[in-house]
C-alpha cells in the first residue's frame, strides 16, 4: 500500500487508530467525534464533543486516497452532504487542533 494515505494503509491492514499529526495533543477517541447515520443516503451528521473547535476541516477521500471534498468546521456540530458522490465505501478525516480523525464512511444507494 505504499504512496496510498496513511489512513487507507491502515485500515487495509487492520489497525485503525487516530492519527496525533504534530505537537502535544490529547489523542481524539471514538466518544469524541461521532458520524451518523453511517451508511448514508443523503447526508451524515458529525458531533464533536469534548472539543471546542475553532477552526478545523473535514475531507471526503474515495478507496484510491484521492481527495473528492473539503469543508471547513467553526462549531460542535456539522454535516456531510452527498450531493453527486455514488454509493460506495469512503473515508472521512476531520482535522482539528493539529489532531486528525479517521473513519470509514458509506453511502448508501438512496
Amino acid at each position: 500500500f505504499q504512496g496510498l494515505p496513511n489512513f487507507v494503509s491502515s485500515y487495509f491492514l487492520g489497525a485503525w487508530q487516530p492519527v496525533c499529526n504534530v505537537g502535544i495533543q490529547e489523542n481524539f477517541t471514538t466518544d469524541d467525534i461521532i458520524i451518523f447515520p453511517n451508511p448514508f443516503s443523503d447526508f451524515a451528521n458529525v458531533v464533536i464533543e469534548n472539543i471546542l473547535p475553532s477552526s478545523g476541516t473535514i475531507e471526503i477521500f474515495d478507496m484510491l486516497g484521492q481527495k473528492l471534498k473539503i469543508w471547513s468546521i467553526k462549531d460542535q456540530s456539522a454535516l456531510i452532504e452527498r450531493n453527486n458522490l455514488p454509493a460506495g465505501v469512503y473515508f472521512v478525516t476531520i482535522q482539528i487542533h493539529n489532531q486528525t480523525y479517521n473513519q470509514k464512511l458509506i453511502i448508501a444507494n438512496q
